[in-house]
């Protein structure tokens, strides 16, 4: 668990009181595998990643606000599956 950068298998270790003691975030981290789902099977996958993340990026660092990154984001979506 200490090790790496793989999230533990064991989820006994997510409520080990030593360890969350050291790492906080491990109930977050052991909410966010137990509700995990499979990536969703399109062709436009790659597309639609991109979209997600220059736009978010961009808003993240400043260069667009976030209404103009969501509205291009959707927009480039679109395009995607278009």
């Amino acid at each position: 668990m200490t090790q790496g950068s793989n999230a533990s298998a064991l989820l006994s270790l997510y409520d080990d009181p030593a360890l969350v003691k050291k790492y906080p975030y491990l109930p977050v981290l052991k909410t966010s595998i137990l509700n995990a789902v499979p990536r969703p099977l399109s062709p436009y996958y790659p597309a639609v990643t991109k979209a997600v993340q220059d736009n978010a990026y961009a808003a993240i660092k400043g260069d667009k606000n976030v209404q103009q990154a969501l509205s291009d984001m959707q927009a480039a979506i679109q395009a995607a599956g278009g």
